[in-house]
């Protein structure tokens, strides 16, 4: 559906409790969750065998950072399928989601994000992108992420999930 004042798309998503089990209702995409019930976020850091990380900067309407794919499931789609959809709508591509490595489950406040990792070499050549949301991809280095992190031209959010993903990737 299209939200007419904004000129958005609006999706439907589903509402979760703490433990991020679905509670059965659903809520418009463009309104935000209060109370007890939780929205789902997915992210995923995708690493090629250089050990260098995707990132995408984003369109000016999305706040034009830099960060890593990343959405929310609509209604009725589990974290990994959503995570999956986002990767093909934003990146143009299919991977099988028996690749992705899931990380870890964070809660804050009305939020529930689930981090995903995945190694594969990816063309970037080959990539189509979503113009709505991406405006370009290139791959990169911890150390320039940390200096788009200094610079402050990294999406916050993505900041302390690259640090957790860092944190997940020594210890296994």
């Amino acid at each position: 559906m299209i939200d007419k004042k904004e000129g958005i798309i609006v999706e439907l998503r589903d509402y979760y409790n703490v433990n991020k089990e679905p509670i059965g209702e659903t809520y418009p995409s463009n309104i935000e969750p209060t109370g007890d019930k939780y929205m789902l976020i997915v992210v995923i850091f995708i690493q090629n065998s250089k050990g260098e990380y995707l990132i995408q900067k984003a369109t000016k309407r999305k706040g034009g950072k830099w960060g890593t794919t990343s959405g929310h499931p609509v209604a009725g789609e589990n974290s990994i399928k959503g995570m999956n959809r986002e990767i093909r709508e934003e990146l143009g591509i299919d991977i099988p989601i028996e690749k992705y490595k899931f990380v870890n489950t964070f809660i804050g406040h009305n939020k529930i994000v689930d981090l995903y990792y995945l190694m594969e070499d990816i063309d970037i050549l080959k990539l189509s992108l979503q113009p709505e949301e991406v405006e370009k991809v290139k791959w990169v280095t911890k150390e320039e992420i940390d200096t788009l992190i200094k610079d402050n031209d990294f999406e916050k959010t993505h900041t302390k999930l690259f640090a957790d993903l860092q944190k997940w990737m020594n210890n296994d």
